[in-house]
């Protein structure tokens, strides 16, 4: 299954005693999955048991897997649910070996924590470019944490303003963290505030600037998400269905249909819905303007 370019808000639930999860999107028992720039935003409600914007979770009481999914492109902005203390941008869950998992450039923005990597079963991980971080730090906020084993690998990254700590449990190379509770070590950190030094707008890294040749390779630090990734209608395996597309995501697709289906006819008065486009709510939330009017 491919999603691409779907924009998610949790406004409903339940309020069982099971205590099953709650989250914006979810890959259970599932195998060769992929997120491509989907967006989840604005799930500030209080529900019975919220976990993350995007959750990834097996159960070994089912015969099927969980390996080799991808977030590609992906943003989980504005998420932090009341009460919700452990709540993430990105979280794995489950009770049995997970392998393969990818992150590419991601934005987790504003949530409890940025990336949950369990504290059960093994959990399988590459992932590279990410920016990560609360604007005004919380009395709750981990960047990266759980210390599950399986090999992971956090490479490129921004962890900003998280009031626990950049990383917990887990390791990165070549990280810009800044303004946290505690601060890891690693092989290319960096100590710059973001926000001064390339990360103007949540989705990219400005030229020019300490951030864009910082990272690996002297790549860059933080995520890039200014163009659409995955050719449509493709099915993995097929040709051009991951490839940055060279064709530009923003304006974002459709946010005027968007808009309206989901603020207008829900009836919705928070968050993008009280801004002037979706665009411009993602683009302007760090409070620099819109550069993709």
């Amino acid at each position: 299954m491919v999603i691409r370019r779907a924009v998610v808000r949790h406004d409903g639930g339940w309020t069982d005693t099971k205590g099953d999860p709650e989250a914006g999107f979810t890959f259970y028992n599932s195998t060769l999955c992929s997120a491509q720039n989907v967006i989840i935003l604005d799930s500030t409600l209080s529900y019975w048991n919220w976990q993350s914007a995007f959750y990834n979770v097996l159960n070994n009481a089912s015969p099927n897997t969980n390996a080799n999914n991808s977030w590609l492109g992906v943003i989980a902005l504005n998420n932090v649910s009341p009460g919700a203390n452990d709540g993430a941008s990105l979280r794995f869950d489950g009770n049995a070996p997970q392998v393969g998992h990818v992150v590419r450039d991601a934005v987790f923005w504003d949530s409890n924590w940025g990336i949950n990597t369990s504290y059960q079963a093994n959990i399988g991980l590459d992932a590279r470019g990410l920016t990560i971080g609360q604007t005004v730090s919380s009395s709750i906020g981990y960047g990266i944490g759980g210390g599950s084993g399986g090999t992971k690998t956090f490479t490129n990254l921004i962890v900003a303003n998280m009031s626990n700590a950049d990383m917990s449990g887990e390791s990165a190379t070549y990280f810009d963290t800044f303004n946290n509770g505690s601060t890891s070590s690693g092989t290319g950190k960096v100590t710059y505030n973001p926000r001064t030094n390339g990360l103007l707008y949540l989705p990219r890294i400005e030229t020019g600037t300490p951030l864009k040749t910082a990272g690996s390779t002297a790549g860059q630090i933080g995520a890039e998400i200014v163009n659409r990734i995955g050719t449509a209608s493709t099915f993995q395996g097929e040709a051009g269905w991951n490839a940055m597309t060279g064709t530009a995501l923003w304006p974002f697709p459709n946010e005027t249909r968007i808009k309206k289906e989901m603020c207008v006819d829900a009836g919705i008065a928070r968050g993008f819905c009280i801004n002037t486009s979706l665009t411009n709510y993602i683009l302007n939330y760090l409070g620099n303007g819109n550069p993709y009017p």
